[in-house]
């Protein structure tokens, strides 16, 4: 599943499963032996070989209150009555959301240009050429929604680019911003043997009222602020 969804952070999927199967252990599971606990204690830095290091439920300064071997910390009992299957099944279920819906941190659902255009509050631009040879033969339409915070661009005509050398970058200009500072809507590619790119827009700031959107080339992993000497397209939101 993690093949399939690249977008997915495969060690936030760790973290949440293994915290919930530790919080859901159950009395039944074996205590560490106290020997054993007693050596690994004596060998972490320093500890003494009378004196371990304070513990969990430590009392005041200079002093500790260790927790018997096998006994939970307090204020944990209730979730260890828990059966122990329950952590596993909450992990699937989130999971399966998770990677049912394409959601997750940081990660929105995909869409396409048809499902973006046609959100009641989706402004839709035309892309032109603008200036630079990468564009010259340029065409195709971007489409936004500021409800969403959600956009996707189709371009045809755009040059293919190795991304070694250079890579094109897209720039959101918000009525509400300055226009020397557009919102940088993230970095793609034009691959070999495309004749159309569909491209989901990244926006690194939210964008109250797009009303131009204009893609630069620039080095590979793009820059913070263009210095627009190189301008492949542009698309004009109509008044």
């Amino acid at each position: 599943l993690l093949a399939e969804h690249p977008h997915v952070d495969a060690e936030w999927v760790d973290r949440l499963i293994g915290e919930l199967d530790a919080a859901t252990l159950d009395d039944s599971d074996e205590a560490l032996p106290v020997g054993l606990r007693r050596r690994l204690i004596e060998s972490m830095p320093g500890a003494s070989a009378t004196n371990g290091p304070a513990e969990v439920g430590s009392a005041g300064a200079g002093r500790s209150q260790a927790i018997p071997a096998g006994q939970p910390a307090q204020g944990t009992a209730w979730i260890r009555r828990v059966p122990r299957w329950s952590g596993w099944l909450a992990a699937a279920v989130v999971a399966g959301i998770w990677l049912g819906t394409g959601s997750g941190p940081d990660a929105p659902a995909p869409l396409d240009f048809p499902s973006v255009a046609s959100l009641s509050d989706a402004v839709v631009a035309q892309w032109a050429p603008g200036g630079d040879e990468t564009g010259a033969d340029v065409s195709g339409e971007v489409a936004w929604s500021a409800s969403r915070q959600a956009g996707v661009m189709r371009l045809r005509g755009l040059a293919v680019n190795t991304p070694g050398e250079f890579q094109y970058q897209l720039w959101i200009f918000d009525r509400a911003r300055d226009e020397r500072y557009p919102v940088d809507g993230g970095v793609f590619d034009v691959p070999p043997g495309e004749t159309e790119a569909e491209v989901a827009i990244r926006a690194k700031l939210h964008v109250d009222d797009a009303t131009l959107f204009a893609v630069t080339v620039e080095s590979p992993g793009g820059v913070v602020v263009s210095d627009r000497q190189r301008i492949a397209t542009v698309a004009q939101v109509s008044d």
